[in-house]
C-alpha cells in the first residue's frame, strides 16, 4: 500500500500511480469527506484535468519569461525610435 506523508502546509501528494490509474492531472478538483475515521477523496466528473488560473500559481516561479519580455518589449520601443509612442512604460 503506496504511503504518503502531510506537509507542515498540511499538503498531501497522492502517488504517481494511483494519479495515472483515476486520470488526475495538475489542477484536477476532488471532493473531501469523511467516512467515519477514513477521508475519502474523489475526483469531480467533468472536471478532471480542468485548469484555473489559481492552479497555475507558482509555475513560472524560476522564470525569466517576465524579465525577458520586458528586455525584448524595451529593445523593440527603442528601435522603432521616434517613429511611434511606446504604449507602456519600460521597467
Amino acid at each position: 500500500m503506496p504511503l504518503s506523508r502531510l506537509s507542515s502546509k498540511g499538503q498531501l501528494v497522492i502517488p504517481i500511480g494511483i494519479r495515472k490509474k483515476l486520470g488526475l492531472e495538475q489542477g484536477g478538483e476532488l471532493s473531501l469527506h469523511l467516512r467515519g475515521r477514513k477521508i475519502v477523496l474523489e475526483p469531480i466528473a467533468g472536471r478532471r484535468g480542468t485548469h484555473t488560473w489559481e492552479s497555475w500559481r507558482g509555475a513560472l516561479r524560476n522564470s525569466t519569461a517576465l524579465e525577458d519580455h520586458l528586455k525584448e518589449h524595451s529593445s523593440v520601443c527603442h528601435c522603432l525610435g521616434a517613429r511611434t509612442q511606446c504604449p507602456t512604460p519600460h521597467w
